[in-house]
């Protein structure tokens, strides 16, 4: 009954700590990101996108900090109890550092599967809504191509063909397409304009068998034969692309910074990556960073534990602050640290990204150890 209680007690009182940290560095943030924005001098920006931008991003912005407040706040809740000699009194009474670290792991947890769920539900959708405010006001300035689409202009890739698309008219449609072909000799086969292209759903087809296409209207196609040295031009109506690529390929989001993304997203555009042999280094960091969040938080947890069951047990809260800090700034470097080697050398990403985490816990279990 008494251990139960201790439980609950220092879980809201971690749960606490960490909603109110949260709430103070999201404050900071935001209001230093809307400044930011407000200070953009693109045309057709106004201050009621920047502050539509900022609306829409703040879910992926709590999603970043949720590691950086679990921590500091776990460090500030437990020393909160550290300073009324609470904790004293649970370790004389026989509780462990390990089960005081899951009485306070345990409300972490719940908000880090909370903030997993806004991670993959809600940030991505309000990172994509995000860049279509910032895109629209480049169309209304008169940046974008045409009328009734987002301008966003991105390369894609497929084997030998190089496809271009200005835009995204919504409803899985694309706007201005353009496509080039060339042949194992690297020399130009064909290139091709279309005013607009819709997608024909999975399947490509009536009966599923060939891969999801689009369908390409209003098109102007330009051969090259190299040996007549001649062209040859032809127009259609409209003609099939048959392509793996679908909406949420070739859409807004896929321009997004990795760290931006969704896991199923990543996981999306890593696929495609490596299907067409390109580097997915940056996506794979990123993935296995959002994939190994949850135990780099406890991580977390577990070092503000041994902070305040040692070195820092005696201390102010002004201290544990700045030393709050100090981690998370460490920890954040260190991933930093890291995440570059395998862009830049061939490291592999889970690597890079578990390696800070292996850190973190090493510390923590030597300062708990030492505690004990």
């Amino acid at each position: 009954m008494i251990a139960g209680g201790m439980d609950r007690h220092v879980g809201r009182t971690v749960l606490l700590a960490v909603l109110v940290t949260l709430a103070c560095f999201l404050t900071l943030v935001t209001l230093f990101a809307l400044v930011e924005e407000l200070q953009d001098r693109a045309a057709g920006y106004t201050p009621l996108d920047a502050a539509l931008y900022i609306a829409y991003t703040t879910p992926g912005r709590v999603v970043e900090l949720v590691p950086y407040a679990a921590f500091i706040g776990a460090l500030l809740g437990l020393g909160v109890l550290s300073n009324h000699g609470e904790l004293t009194a649970y370790r004389a009474a026989g509780v462990s550092l390990l089960r005081l670290f899951a009485a306070a792991a345990l409300p972490v947890a719940a908000l880090l599967a909370g903030g997993q769920w806004l991670g993959e539900v809600v940030a991505g959708r309000g990172e994509e809504a995000g860049a279509t405010v910032k895109f629209e006001a480049a169309q209304n300035a008169g940046v974008g191509a045409a009328a009734g689409h987002v301008p966003f202009g991105r390369w894609h890739r497929e084997g030998l063909l190089y496809t271009y698309i200005d835009g995204y008219g919504g409803g899985d449609r694309l706007v201005g397409v353009r496509q080039f072909r060339v042949g194992e000799d690297r020399n130009l086969v064909f290139s091709r304009r279309a005013a607009y292209a819709t997608f024909l759903g999975a399947g490509g087809g009536a009966d599923g068998a060939e891969p999801p296409g689009w369908l390409l209207h209003d098109v102007r196609e330009t051969h090259f034969d190299y040996e007549l040295g001649a062209t040859v031009v032809r127009s259609y109506d409209t003609l099939p692309w048959r392509t793996r690529a679908d909406p949420e390929l070739l859409n807004v989001k896929s321009l997004l910074d990795p760290g931006r993304m969704s896991v199923s997203e990543l996981t999306r555009q890593i696929d495609y990556m490596e299907r067409e042999g390109l580097d997915s280094s940056r996506h794979g960091v990123a993935w296995w960073s959002k994939v190994l969040q949850p135990v780099a938080v406890l991580g977390l947890v577990w070092l503000a534990l041994g902070f305040v069951a040692g070195p820092l047990r005696e201390v102010s809260m002004g201290a544990r602050l700045s030393v709050g800090i100090a981690g998370g700034l460490a920890f954040n470097y260190l991933r930093e640290l890291f995440a570059p080697m395998a862009v830049v050398v061939d490291f592999p990403p889970w690597l890079a990204v578990a390696i800070p985490i292996a850190v973190c816990w090493l510390v923590g279990a030597a300062l708990v150890r030492r505690a004990g």
